[in-house]
């Protein structure tokens, strides 16, 4: 039941980190862009893998002290999102150098859609009162709008590796 949990989370979690990156580049440098940008990811990665440690792990808890199964997905839940939105704006300060700026731009208009969304799943997280209800947070994520991000640019991605994990990187160069 923990590995299911995680599942319908992973890919919105995805989808929201492509929209992480934010601001109204044009003029930064590169090498602190990709800098910041693979930190972040780093970070978001680190955390979302933490998550599913935590899941992993609840197996026989989750019959046995259902209570105790709903506490420990709740917290590890929270600190995920906390970490993501943290990132998130980290990212949204970023200063693309001219070659991101198209993707930094497209991003930008859907960035304070992800706060939104990030902020719906931590409120839903926090009203859940058993297993059952972890399909709330699933359903937040869901109205994640995810239109009109451009997808990754590879070259960005090959230079931040950690980004080409959360998925959404593109052949777009």
């Amino acid at each position: 039941m923990a590995r299911a949990l995680s599942r319908p989370l992973l890919p919105a979690l995805a989808a929201t980190a492509a929209l992480a990156v934010a601001g109204c580049g044009g003029g930064g440098d590169e090498k602190t862009y990709v800098k910041t940008y693979e930190g972040a990811c780093a970070k978001i990665v680190a955390a979302t893998k933490e998550f599913q440690t935590s899941l992993s792990g609840l197996g026989a808890s989750v019959k046995s002290d259902p209570d105790k199964a709903v506490a420990t997905i709740k917290g590890s839940g929270d600190k995920l999102f906390t970490t993501f939105g943290d990132q998130l704006d980290v990212m949204a300060k970023a200063d693309a150098p001219s070659k991101f700026s198209d993707f930094q731009d497209s991003v930008s208009d859907n960035a304070d859609k992800s706060r939104e969304g990030i902020k719906k799943a931590k409120d839903a997280l926090a009203n859940i009162k058993t297993l059952q209800d972890f399909s709330k947070v699933g359903q937040s994520l869901d109205g994640i709008d995810v239109g009109g991000t451009k997808g990754l640019p590879k070259e960005l991605g090959d230079q931040a590796p950690s980004c080409k994990t959360l998925g959404g990187s593109s052949t777009a160069s």
